[in-house]
């Protein structure tokens, strides 16, 4: 006797369930997909903005370093010194947030409208100062400021960084 010819195939619920479930772990892995991308576009625009800032401060160092004639009058204790290429120069708060620089005779009457801002207007300086202790033998200075940084996506992050020069004179 012959036994009759049987072929094996899937059901109807069985593709139903299989297709169920490739479709719920492809909605859960494009969901923790989306999610490292929306936390690496916020990571990109934080480092973005946190080397702003180092610029900004490294820039006023290397600055600080080669100049001399520190001043650092109150209330408000802007910085004013004599650059290296024997220029005048300014560094202070900008009302709008940014820290600004005046160079030359604009550093005399260095405002908001005659200051270039060296940082992102992105980033909101709350508090720059400037300290300059007396040191005839090593002068320095000392620069805080406090803040925050926007991100692109509206996230909102403190800083306070701190830096300081001492007088790098060359002597040839």
């Amino acid at each position: 006797m012959r036994t009759p010819n049987i072929s094996r195939g899937y059901s109807l619920v069985e593709l139903i369930v299989a297709v169920g479930i490739f479709s719920m772990t492809t909605l859960i892995v494009t969901s923790v997909y989306l999610a490292l991308v929306n936390l690496d576009r916020q990571a990109r625009a934080t480092n973005q903005l946190a080397a702003n800032l180092d610029f900004a401060m490294e820039s006023m160092v290397r600055n600080i370093r080669t100049g001399r004639d520190y001043e650092c009058p109150p209330p408000n204790c802007n910085l004013t010194f004599t650059d290296s290429e024997d220029v005048l120069t300014h560094y202070r708060e900008n009302s709008d947030g940014t820290i600004g620089i005046c160079t030359g005779d604009d550093a005399l009457n260095c405002t908001d409208e005659n200051a270039l801002p060296l940082t992102d207007p992105q980033i909101t300086v709350e508090d720059l100062r400037f300290y300059v202790p007396d040191d005839e033998y090593q002068p320095r200075v000392v620069i805080v400021a406090e803040g925050t940084m926007e991100t692109n996506l509206g996230e909102e992050i403190r800083f306070s960084i701190q830096s300081s020069a001492a007088q790098r004179v060359l002597e040839l």
